[in-house]
């Protein structure tokens, strides 16, 4: 049996490169499964190398020989590590590679909301009769307290970089963290106290819906939402109702539930929502080091069984 590297979605040339050069060879097939092409290699395909799309449960089937689910990315909420685990088949994740860049973009949109960046734009291009409108003005980072629901990687390096503007900073973990520049509180706490609430934390069934009718009535009038992490984590409905009632001021979204929205979605109709097309790991720099270090994992996994980065 060959040990033969499949991935779903083409990876960098460094990361081809790096694989090339230790002698292990990759077939590139579409982001989408291409059923026909994957069980004509069904009995030697050994390694996925993943991106963040779901995992159809009946490939299992096809995959007799496979070992090793190498994911592309941090969130595996949309893998079955129930069934993975019971079937014996290692799932790795590129955990602290795109925490740079999300975080940059969770700053990003704190700053296009408290300063109504995209509305301003937007009125501008319809043209306004004079400059400094009361209807143009923002409000400063600076003076606002900053609520950051989870401690990992990313929520950590947004904690420095508010930390340079002055901000003051809550955080909620589900367990006691050492906080560098903000402090820890419950929950009930951050959404009571906070101006702005700002999402990092996995997908898992204990945290789906977190923000729901009852969190968002805990929330100050006026606050502002930001999800860089999993769309998952907020309910449709609540949010929509939050936003249109003025109860959130502004919310931006960089991950919704399903992906990619429907252009006829409801969300686009809200004013004051702001949504990204799960760009926030979508830097050069990012997807370079993320095929670097997939390749590093499949050739170590390969070569000697080591796994540096494994879920489960």
């Amino acid at each position: 049996m060959k040990n033969v590297v499949y991935s779903l979605g083409a990876i960098s040339t460094a990361g081809l490169q790096y694989l090339s050069e230790r002698g292990i060879n990759v077939i590139n097939g579409p982001r989408k499964y291409n059923y026909d092409q994957i069980k004509s290699f069904k009995d030697e395909i050994s390694v996925l190398i993943y991106p963040d799309i779901p995992f159809p449960t009946e490939i299992l089937v096809e995959l007799p020989n496979l070992k090793l689910i190498a994911r592309c990315g941090v969130g595996v909420d949309k893998l079955p590590l129930l069934q993975l685990k019971e079937k014996q088949v290692f799932v790795t994740n590129t955990a602290g590679v795109n925490t740079d860049s999300v975080a940059e973009l969770t700053v990003c949109l704190m700053l296009c909301l408290t300063h109504r960046v995209t509305k301003v734009i937007d009125l501008y291009k319809t043209g306004i009769s004079k400059l400094y409108q009361d209807n143009l003005t923002g409000n400063l980072l600076k003076n606002m307290t900053v609520g950051l629901i989870g401690y990992g990687n990313i929520s950590q390096k947004v904690e420095q970089i508010l930390s340079v503007f002055g901000t003051d900073i809550l955080i909620y973990n589900h367990r006691p963290k050492n906080i560098r520049y903000g402090c820890q509180v419950d929950l009930q706490e951050l959404l009571a106290n906070s101006d702005i609430v700002s999402l990092h934390i996995p997908l898992v069934e204990e945290t789906r819906n977190l923000i729901n009718s009852k969190t968002i009535a805990q929330m100050n009038d006026g606050v502002f939402l930001v999800n860089t992490s999993r769309g998952g984590l907020i309910e449709k409905n609540a949010l929509e109702k939050g936003l249109r009632s003025g109860k959130i001021a502004g919310a931006a979204l960089d991950t919704v539930d399903h992906e990619p929205l429907n252009p006829n979605s409801s969300l686009f109709k809200i004013p004051n929502l702001l949504i990204t097309p799960h760009v926030g790991a979508q830097t050069t720099e990012t997807i370079i080091g993320t095929d670097l270090m997939v390749a590093k994992e499949v050739t170590d996994f390969i070569k000697s069984g080591i796994l540096q980065h494994r879920v489960i």
